[in-house]
């Protein structure tokens, strides 16, 4: 649980703004520069010094956005040269009696056994690169951002400034994913249901810790949602409507006003359906009508396949394949379904983590990792219940986004999702 300290809100906060404006800066230049590598030098030039500032999380949320934006630098990404700088603050912080908590144990060695046996048989350095990554994500989480609460609302600040950032460049350089007639805004991602994810997170982060100005935070709200609908994933507008009801309930905001304006938005999200329908033309409002009204309709003749995009069908598959396996492979897993391999046997992946995680790690390593997971869940919670304290309010909440979306999407061995797993 985090410590909290008087003297972290007084903590001079002036580089660490500077950086955050100059990361903004150069992922603003994405795409237009002539040569990414100018770019690449910039964010590790930056990255440099705030390992001199022992700030170096905070440009973390820039790589989950533009990682693929920035180039190579050193013959490297710029993400890796990151993880190596990470890993070197850390050692250089253990002397300052800074260590990875013990609880990170059991979870991180099921992953290291996985890229042993499973990621290596495919490619060596993919493995290595793979288990580096899951390491980052803990020291980033047990060093940084859960032993000072400072340090996760000023990564959470930066990581608003990046989704922003993210957005202008996704508009400026038009970049869609088209199905047909139908075009998904993608922002700076590979897939409109991760954008869907990452926004969602940014959204809950802003409002759970109060991040920036009342007024800002509404507007940004506003952008990050107009991002989240032109994206026309109905994962995301389902989970955001379970999200706010959480939410609601559990910061007890459940007021007259607050009724009113929860009707008030239905009201609103009704019109804007309708007006939807009217006009299918609409490149936001017109595309997310036409996909709910699709699977309503798929719904009422009983499609589940056809209103889950084959979801249902994807997972049942893969669960019907798990359950043919030797019982060794039942227990601790070996098929690679994950964001970067897929077996081979599978025509994609179930778009479900939980099916998936079994075929990766079996139920021995699926009830280790859930159990990791619930349980800081229940820890978050219970202290949430017992302080009021808006970091836990938030923790619990970027819990449920990744609980949540779970449900829809395979995010295995992702370091941008296993951030948020553990947190």
């Amino acid at each position: 649980m985090m410590n909290e300290r008087n003297v972290i809100t007084e903590r001079d906060t002036v580089f660490g703004t500077i950086a955050i404006i100059a990361l903004a800066v150069c992922s603003l230049l994405a795409g237009f520069l002539p040569h990414n590598a100018v770019l690449a030098l910039a964010v590790a030039a930056i990255s440099f010094l705030l390992v001199w500032k022992d700030e170096l999380h905070l440009v973390f949320p820039f790589i989950i956005f533009y990682n693929d934006w920035y180039g190579m630098v050193f013959g490297m990404s710029v993400q890796r040269l990151f993880s190596l700088l990470l890993i070197f603050l850390f050692f250089v912080r253990r002397s300052r009696s800074r260590s990875v908590a013990l609880k990170y144990l059991a979870p991180l060695a099921v992953y290291f056994l996985y890229c042993l046996f499973v990621m290596s048989g495919y490619d060596t350095q993919s493995a290595i690169f793979s288990f580096l990554d899951v390491l980052c994500c803990v020291i980033l989480v047990s060093v940084f951002l859960l032993k000072d609460p400072f340090n996760l609302k000023r990564f959470f600040t930066a990581y608003a400034v990046a989704a922003l950032c993210a957005l202008v460049t996704g508009v400026m350089h038009k970049n869609l994913m088209i199905y047909g007639i139908l075009s998904r805004f993608l922002a700076t991602f590979e897939d409109p249901n991760y954008m869907g994810f990452f926004y969602t997170v940014a959204i809950f982060a802003m409002v759970s810790l109060k991040l920036f100005k009342p007024w800002i935070r509404a507007v940004l709200t506003v952008f990050f949602y107009v991002a989240v609908f032109a994206s026309a994933s109905l994962s995301a507008v389902i989970v955001n409507v379970v999200l706010w009801l959480i939410y609601i309930t559990l910061t007890q905001r459940m007021r007259p006003s607050t009724l009113i304006l929860c009707l008030g938005g239905l009201a609103l999200c009704l019109g804007l359906y309708s007006y939807g329908i009217a006009h299918p033309e609409d490149n936001i409002i017109g595309q997310i009508s036409g996909r709910i009204h699709e699977t309503l309709t798929d719904l009422k003749s009983g499609d589940l396949s056809g209103a889950s995009t084959k979801r249902t069908e994807f997972a049942a598959e893969h669960l019907a394949y798990f359950m043919n396996l030797p019982f060794l492979q039942k227990l601790f897993g070996g098929t690679a379904v994950n964001t970067s391999v897929i077996d081979p046997v599978f025509e994609a992946a179930a778009h479900n983590e939980y099916v998936d995680m079994l075929l990766n790690v079996g139920v021995v390593g699926t009830v280790v990792l859930l159990w990791f997971f619930l349980k800081s869940l229940r820890s978050y919670f219970v202290s949430l219940i017992r302080t009021k304290n808006e970091h836990c309010l938030c923790l619990v909440m970027l819990k449920c986004i990744w609980l949540l979306y779970g449900l829809t999407l395979t995010v295995f061995m992702d370091d941008r999702f296993m951030l948020l797993f553990f947190l």
